[in-house]
């Protein structure tokens, strides 16, 4: 958008319609960081039991500032590390799925009553061509 403006706008007419545009991106950016800091202190409390929402948002803030100067690179660092973090959150939250509901998804689940796949995997391929005619 910056670049199209200063072809209508020049460099110094520039700066008003760069100056609106920078505000919703500061919201934006703020909103974002909220909202990552929001998931980022939910797994946190559950993997750790630590809750601090101004703590995971500052270090989503300077994250994300990090990123913006590292460019590429910072990226690439931060998906190493991310999915390593991303897994082990995944795995605990099994975990604590299993550890919570573990008697309940064993009942309705596992230990359900009913034949739901008799039919299909134990009848051999020869009853079903007879059914097919």
């Amino acid at each position: 958008m910056m670049v199209q403006a200063r072809t209508s706008f020049g460099f110094r007419g520039n700066k008003l319609p760069a100056l609106v545009r920078s505000v919703p991106a500061i919201v934006w950016f703020g909103f974002q960081s909220w909202v990552g800091a929001g998931a980022l202190n939910l797994v946190s409390e559950t993997m750790f039991r630590f809750e601090s929402i101004v703590f995971w948002f500052v270090a989503f803030l300077a994250l994300q500032i990090a990123l913006s100067v590292l460019g590429f690179h910072g990226i690439k660092w931060v998906e190493n590390i991310g999915t390593v973090f991303i897994i082990g959150a995944l795995v605990c939250m099994f975990v604590s799925v299993l550890n919570r509901y573990g008697d309940a998804i064993g009942t309705n689940l596992v230990d359900a009553e009913g034949i739901w796949g008799a039919p299909f995997w134990g009848r051999p391929c020869s009853s079903w061509a007879s059914t097919r005619r």
